[in-house]
């Protein structure tokens, strides 16, 4: 009688046990890796991942995490005191290890798909279906299943992708896929998958230009509400091929966004002090006044081999990298999200190679980081004072550093400032309607100064980057006429060449592979050797390519009950 795999699974997972503890104290406490985090309401909730603590054996000091935990918001804590609400999470739910994980903040609902089961057996993937957890208000909630009729089977599921959310849709940025993602899968996988939250429905997009191949793994997307008639995704780092083996980061030199309606991508060259090129680190946005920044902490550098211990921030419109002078700590494999107005919480790490018995320097894996002051702090205070533009940020910006940015006439485009009345078309990939209220909000922060910053010269960006062209334009009209009737004829338009937009910052290929520091899965390289496993493809040498996930035209839709 042959056997279901997933009883092999079950029995898999009995035997080598669970987590001992989801939430360990602090002096129990070792290293949590690779959760999912995000905030709902008074609540910051994290999913996922692997936890090691004391008293595991010591063939197996790291388990899945089988619950998603809360910690209340409403209140000063420090890390060593954090207390987690836990809610247990039902067999039907698998814990998933690198997976998406898309948020709707309005109905206080995350979901996860795609990833794999830590620690199962070779070649048996999770089950074909997306789950979704429904928040209450008082840090639990429920699980479920969103979808169980495949009617996205077409899609083939990976790991190690870039997902974040918008106000109407997740979305999925590259990923690779192993027989442990998905039956008979070995390859990296390019494109983006979007998931709508109002009408259920996943789309394929096939247009990625940040790589050759349209390929990228490890790194992170951030949301940006504030420009653009629907706001805009921005891509931050990662490695562009994990298959058959880990080569060539993507720079920092010149950024890749796209918007998450039309899913038209740009591309803008930066300046400033550029990040070090990484894979496996964390990204928040936070929106200023007139600006928004982005903090990327941590990660982990292909090319030497590196666990990074570093944080740049990125200003938008300038695009320019400054970077952050602070304690150093090195991290990876961890998340971290915007709390409490202008701090961000970082949760788990890795920290060393094969640490899992290493404790990790932040109590309980949270650390918390005033963005304005650039500071790490001991506490986590809920009524902590509005987010500012560091000074490190805003000094760019005195010395009219604005000026001296060099935009496309596409991204410039971006920075028209947008009627607050207008909403973004139903026909979308990821949104159907949306009400604006923060866009809304943010749009006016382009135009006003806020009460506890000084002034500076950014508020007026939205406006100031199209309107001054308009009147440029409009002199440039006047002169036409005027020089017309004085010499009786026509004059000649002059067309200005546009300067070119895009820096090559592509890395050479790399000459190492790491997932993170700690142990990987089965099939997977181990960090002390150094260089890429040749036998990462099994039996299957080079890169083995799946059957085309998309349709002729371009997409596949599947529609879900």
């Amino acid at each position: 009688m042959r056997r279901s795999p997933w009883i092999c699974v079950l029995a898999f997972l009995l035997g080598s046990g669970l987590a001992r503890e989801n939430a360990p104290t602090a002096d129990n406490f070792y290293r949590r890796v690779n959760p999912r985090a995000t905030v709902f309401g008074n609540y910051l909730y994290v999913d996922g991942g692997e936890i090691a603590e004391k008293g595991n054996p010591s063939n197996r000091p790291n388990n899945p995490v089988n619950a998603t935990l809360a910690l209340d918001l409403s209140k000063s804590w420090t890390p060593k005191d954090a207390e987690f609400i836990e809610t247990e999470k039902p067999d039907s739910v698998s814990p998933l290890w690198k997976n998406a994980f898309f948020h709707d903040d309005a109905k206080k609902t995350f979901y996860i798909w795609g990833g794999r089961i830590f620690r199962t057996p070779w070649g048996v993937p999770p089950p074909v279906k997306v789950w979704k957890f429904v928040a209450d208000d008082k840090g639990g909630g429920a699980w479920s299943t969103e979808d169980d009729n495949h009617s996205f089977d077409d899609l083939v599921r990976s790991e190690d992708g870039a997902y974040v959310s918008t106000e109407d849709a997740g979305f999925w940025i590259g990923g690779s896929a192993f027989p442990e993602t998905h039956t008979d899968a070995n390859s990296d996988i390019p494109g983006v998958v979007s998931y709508n939250f109002t009408t259920k429905e996943w789309k394929n997009h096939t247009e990625a230009p940040f790589s050759d191949d349209g390929t990228v793994n490890a790194a992170t997307a951030t949301y940006i509400p504030s420009f653009g008639p629907n706001g805009l995704i921005m891509l931050l780092g990662g490695l562009e091929h994990t298959i058959p083996k880990a080569t060539n980061h993507l720079s920092f030199e010149t950024v890749h966004f796209f918007d998450p309606v039309t899913m038209k991508w740009y591309k803008q060259p930066t300046t400033g002090t550029k990040p070090q090129m990484r894979n496996h680190h964390c990204s928040v946005g936070v929106q200023g006044n007139g600006t928004y920044e982005i903090f990327i902490y941590g990660g982990w550098n292909q090319d030497y081999g590196k666990i990074l211990d570093d944080m740049y921030v990125l200003t938008i419109p300038g695009f320019n990298w400054a970077k952050v002078d602070f304690d150093k700590d090195p991290r990876t494999e961890f998340d971290c999200v915007v709390a409490g107005n202008r701090q961000m919480v970082t949760v788990g790490g890795a920290g060393v190679f094969g640490g899992w018995t290493v404790k990790d320097s932040y109590p309980k894996g949270l650390g918390i980081f005033d963005l304005t002051e650039l500071k790490w702090k001991d506490e986590f205070t809920p009524d902590a004072p509005a987010y500012r533009t560091p000074d490190l940020v805003q000094k760019w910006y005195d010395q009219g550093g604005l000026d001296r940015v060099e935009w496309s006439d596409d991204v410039k485009s971006l920075f028209a400032k947008k009627d607050s009345s207008s909403t973004t078309s139903s026909a979308s990939p990821g949104a159907t309607t949306t009400s604006g209220s923060t866009t809304d909000q943010t749009n006016q922060d382009l135009d006003k100064t806020s009460s506890d910053s000084k002034p500076n010269n950014t508020g007026a960006i939205a406006g100031g980057v199209v309107g001054g062209l308009a009147a440029l334009a409009l002199i440039g009209v006047l002169i036409f006429f005027v020089l017309r009737r004085r010499n009786g004829k026509a004059g000649e338009m002059v067309e200005v060449e546009q300067q070119p937009s895009e820096i090559d910052g592509r890395s050479v290929a790399a000459s190492g592979w790491s997932p993170g520091m700690m142990p990987p899965p089965p099939r997977f390289p181990t960090a002390s050797s150094g260089t890429p496993d040749s036998s990462r493809s099994r039996s299957t040498p080079g890169h083995a390519h799946l059957p085309s996930e998309l349709s002729s035209e371009g997409e596949r839709r599947a529609e879900l009950a």
